[in-house]
């Protein structure tokens, strides 16, 4: 066989054990097989010498070998033993009993490594000399297993005042073998001096493990301290080139098939085009943080040269100025400095004192980065600076290393960052504090509650007396019927009885007489157990209801939609017509505003809302009908991938949080009779690497071995068979869910819904239950947690997650792939302390499904899966999302006369003494709840006109009846919005429903004169 290529040449080396430093190397490819062979004269003379003393004249005459010259060899000379090297090479390679000789074998052996090195130059190198500059060299050498150095090391010229050197033609080669005592490469930079010792400018130490093999090599390494040298200012790179070389046979290896060859590249573009989906992930989260969180912003100049390898990298920063720079609270003006730092390491700037606008002079910094700190943030801080007391904080702005234009130097502004607002951090009743800061109603609003959210009262029963009552949320019933019980008075808990569906088919009155049906209106999903002690510990969409009103939203543009939340979806429109009912209702909403609208669902609304999409997406111009009028789906706590509390509720049963007032059996017997929770029920499409989402664990008979156990099996064992019925045919088959679909990523549910904008805002951070270990009960046939499960701790399955009573609970130190598939970085993280992380964050998947989808998420930490329902921090986001921002929001003092001019232009009679009374002056109880009925009817009483908020009155339109709360109507005109005067006048109600269906503010009057002014302050 022809050899394809073959080529000689031949370089002088540094070697540790040669004493003739002319080597011959032979670069010759046969087939598959790539030769690259370096010998000095003397090696390739004893091969060829024991190749001809064995085979003699058997295979053809042997080329001559060239005679060793008396004189040192000459150009000619050793271009032409390059050439017979060549020809006698493939002389060999074409006879096979030469090539499997022993002394071929041995002379093809890699057992030489050859180094090319060049040193191309230096950039900002430390000045020693008295005009800030020096006059640097390097010295290039090879050291040994004791950190010694190997022979005499090779010195570049001097390059005269210079702290941004370039040396040319200076290539040195170096034969490096480990087994000969040569540990690796060292490079040292020197500043020339005239007299005395040369000053240190540091060194570059290359271990010959990290060099790789084969490969060119072009780059910028970190000049470091020695311990000899640890005090001197050392900072700047060197610039290298590189190629290391492995003498010997090496066999090439070729992709088996062309269709290998095809995945390879399929492959590759897969994933640049997950890095790049994970690094547009990390902006887009950037650019929402840098939107809601502006504190001003900062120039710097950086050059930045990434790890390669085990090499590190070095990052060299500047901080020029900054702008916009907000003064602290409750100081005159801010006096910035900049914190910089990765890992451990810190460096900070000189304070500017009383400064908006501070400007650094020319500071420079330096940092190594290792190759485990290229995954971190690197962290630029901004504090200002007090002589009491610790320092407040400005903002940030953590710069992805990765993300970072690699050897360039770049001049650029970051946007800095303050802290990330906490619920402590908000005023209370914060819809009345942004319609007096000038917010507006925007987007009409569709509310849909979760599970348990929407109020159900009997419609007939068999106990005359329990018709037209609420029987869910009655706290009063519950008590009573638990209190029988034990008293031995009655063995029936007739609120369970009342509340279960038929255990036959799941969606069905019971046989026994009971019919629940949802309460219409907007009293149905404010507050579950009106009552004046049970009101705020019953809420629901009640606050979400009461700062939307005090924001200026009425009947026209806010629509709640409740539901029989016990019914599997496709039988709410069967048995009640809900989304034909829920699209009419949006039609008209949108006909009256002339705006699309928001619809938002918590937690398993969401669901229903994802139904009703794909419901109306069915029908003969569905799609068309969303894209013109929905605007927004806003998903708040939603369980895209089920939840592992649901599960357990079918098997040993869930109290609903009415501990003491249910018992197991009661809570087990009412989840089987609701078809709707097996849509809660945790699936994991193939796609979604959450942790154990859809898997329990069970123990044998002896409790010696754990298993896992899947969801189909896990409910045959807990006595589930039907409910494994229901989930085929109620939601696997069902159109609008599973779509029999044989993949669950296939499912429809678990598709993007079919709406341009998503908002999911969801907790995180809450100890939130994962999966569970399971145990057969000792007597019964039945399932009971285990509460001392025999596990490994050390297992990666469960290490990280915290265990209790046979409940595994993942914690925000467990490690969440969800992260590293959607941003490229490890994180850890856990859920709202209902619903797993990993369901919570699904979403993110849906950017690489729909492009176009307009996604945007919100992680508020250590908020609950309910209390985000009541939570400030959530309202803020709410109403910064769906209201109508003013040009200029007023400061708190001006509040307060903007406030009184508003009552006074619409006639409104009001004293100074009420007044003046401070608008966060309210009882914290008016946060948690009340009613807005009574106090509607007593300002439409007084004024002589209808109700602004006829909704509340209860009907079809729905309605909060008066529980005792005393819930304030802030949009309704019985406390105005501004100061807090009672509304005793029908000209305020005119304006606040003109205001509502206008969708804007009505003017003010003009600015009062600063004598007014005056006379108004005192």
């Amino acid at each position: 066989m022809e050899a394809s290529s073959v080529s000689c040449k031949s370089y002088s080396t540094q070697s540790v054990s040669v004493s003739e430093n002319t080597v011959y190397e032979i670069d010759i490819q046969k087939g598959d097989t790539s030769y690259l062979i370096c010998r000095s004269y003397e090696e390739y003379r004893v091969w060829y010498e024991e190749l001809k003393a064995t085979f003699k004249s058997q295979h053809g005459k042997f080329p001559s070998f060239p005679r060793k010259t008396v004189f040192k060899a000459q150009r000619s000379t050793i271009e032409r033993r390059s050439q017979f090297f060549a020809d006698f090479f493939k002389f060999v390679l074409h006879r096979e009993p030469l090539l499997q000789h022993p002394a071929t074998q041995e002379f093809i052996r890699p057992r030489k490594k050859i180094l090319t090195i060049s040193v191309e130059g230096g950039r900002n190198l430390a000045g020693r000399n008295r005009n800030g500059l020096s006059d640097p060299f390097c010295k290039v050498s090879m050291y040994n297993h004791n950190n010694k150095p190997i022979g005499k090391p090779n010195r570049l010229p001097t390059v005269k005042n210079n702290v941004n050197p370039v040396w040319v033609n200076q290539k040195f080669t170096l034969e490096v073998n480990e087994n000969e005592n040569c540990a690796g490469i060292t490079i040292s930079c020197w500043n020339h001096e005239k007299l005395g010792r040369n000053g240190f400018l540091g060194r570059i130490v290359l271990p010959l493990q990290t060099i790789p093999i084969n490969t060119d090599i072009s780059r910028w390494f970190p000049l470091h301290h020695t311990k000899k040298y640890h005090t001197h200012t050392i900072h700047g790179e060197i610039k290298l080139v590189m190629h290391l070389k492995t003498m010997g046979m090496k066999v090439i290896e070729k992709p088996k098939d062309a269709e290998n060859a095809d995945e390879k590249k399929e492959r590759k573009q897969i994933m640049g085009t997950i890095r790049f989906n994970q690094s547009d992930e990390r902006k887009r989260q950037k650019m929402l943080r840098e939107k809601d969180r502006y504190a001003g912003e900062l120039r710097v100049v950086y050059r930045y040269t990434p790890p390669l390898g085990q090499w590190e990298g070095y990052l060299t920063i500047q901080v020029l100025e900054a702008k916009n720079i907000p003064v602290p609270a409750g100081g005159k003006a801010a006096n910035p400095y900049v914190v910089l730092g990765i890992g451990p390491i810190r460096e900070r700037t000189k304070t500017i004192k009383k400064s908006q606008a501070p400007q650094w002079k020319k500071e420079v910094y330096y940092f190594y980065v290792p190759p485990q700190y290229a995954n971190l943030p690197f962290d630029v801080d901004m504090y200002s600076w007090s002589r009491f007391g610790s320092a407040d904080v400005i903002g940030d702005c953590p710069l992805d290393l990765e993300d970072l234009r690699p050897d360039e130097l770049v001049d650029t502004w970051f946007i800095l960052c303050s802290c990330a607002l906490s619920e402590a951090d908000i005023v209370k009743q914060l819809g009345k504090r942004m319609a007096e800061e000038g917010y507006t109603p925007k987007w009409p609003i569709v509310i849909v509650p979760g599970f348990g959210s929407s109020s159900l009262e009997v419609k007939d029963s068999t106990c005359k007396a329990w018709v037209g009552d609420r029987v869910w949320l009655s706290l009063s019933k519950i008590a009573f019927q638990r209190m029988k019980r034990t008293t031995g008075v009655s063995g029936e808990n007739r609120w369970v009885a009342h509340l279960s569906l038929s255990p036959d088919d799941g969606h069905s009155d019971p046989p026994n007489g009971y019919s629940i049906r949802a309460i219409e209106g907007m009293e149905s999903v404010t507050y579950l157990d009106p009552g004046v002690l049970t009101t705020s510990l019953s809420y629901v969409m009640g606050p979400v209801v009461k700062n939307l009103a005090a924001l200026g939203y009425t009947q026209s543009n806010m629509v709640c939609a409740p539901y029989d939340w016990r019914l599997p979806p496709q039988f709410l429109e069967e048995r009640d017509g809900y989304f034909s009912w829920l699209k009419d209702q949006i039609t008209q909403c949108k006909q009256r505003e002339r705006k699309k609208v928001v619809i938002m669902g918590h937690s398993m609304g969401n669901r229903t809302i994802q139904y009703f999409l794909n419901f109306v997406k069915l029908q003969q111009g569905g799609q068309e009908w969303i894209d013109e009028h929905i605007h927004t789906f806003i998903a708040v706590g939603a369980p895209w991938l089920g939840a592992p509390k649901c599960l357990r509720a079918l098997t040993t049963g869930d109290l609903l949080s009415l501990d003491g007032l249910l018992v197991k059996s009661e809570a087990i017997s009412f989840a089987r009779t609701c078809g709707s929770t097996l849509q809660l029920i945790p699936m994991e499409p193939t796609t979604a690497t959450g942790h154990q989402s859809y898997f329990t664990h069970l123990s044998d008979t002896g409790g010696l071995k754990m298993s896992a156990v899947s969801l189909p099996n896990m409910l045959k064992l807990c006595g589930g068979q039907k409910q494994l019925e229901w989930l085929d045919a109620y939601f696997a088959r069902n159109p609008c869910f599973g779509n029999s679909q044989p993949q669950l990523t296939d499912w429809p549910v678990f598709r993007p819904p079919p709406v341009n904008r998503v908002y999911a805002i969801y907790g995180v951070g809450l100890e939130t239950e994962a999966f569970q270990f399971y145990k057969p009960h000792p007597k019964k046939k039945k399932l009971i947690l285990d509460d001392n499960p025999t596990i490994n701790m050390e297992d990666e399955r469960f290490k990280h997650f915290r265990i209790r009573k046979g409940i595994a609970y993942e914690t925000a130190d467990t490690p969440q792939d969800n992260i590293l598939k959607f941003t490229g970085r490890p994180g850890n993280n856990s859920g709202d302390g209902t619903v797993t992380y990993a369901s919570l964050s699904y979403p993110h998947y849906w950017r690489k499904l729909n492009p176009q989808l307009n996604l945007n998420t919100e992680e508020l930490l250590g908020v609950e899966h309910r209390e985000i329902l009541n939570n400030r921090l959530f309202f803020r986001k709410l109403i910064d999302y769906i209201a109508e921002k003013p040009d200029q929001v007023k400061s708190p003092g001006e509040l307060t006369i903007r406030a009184k001019r508003y009552l006074d232009h619409y006639g409104i009679q009001s004293g100074n003494q009420d007044f003046v009374r401070d608008i966060d002056d309210e009882s914290d109880d008016e946060e948690d709840g009340g009613s807005l009925r009574d106090s509607t009817e007593a300002a439409g009483a007084a004024s002589g006109s209808a109700s602004p908020l006829p909704l509340l009155k209860g009907g079809s339109s729905g309605g909060l009846k008066n529980s005792g709360g005393g819930l304030k109507n802030s949009g309704g005109g019985l406390k105005n919005s501004g100061g807090g005067q009672k509304n005793s006048g029908g000209a305020a109600v005119d304006a606040i429903e003109s205001k509502s269906r206008s969708g804007s503010r009505p003017p003010l009057p003009s600015k009062s004169s600063s004598k007014e002014k005056k006379e108004k302050k005192k």
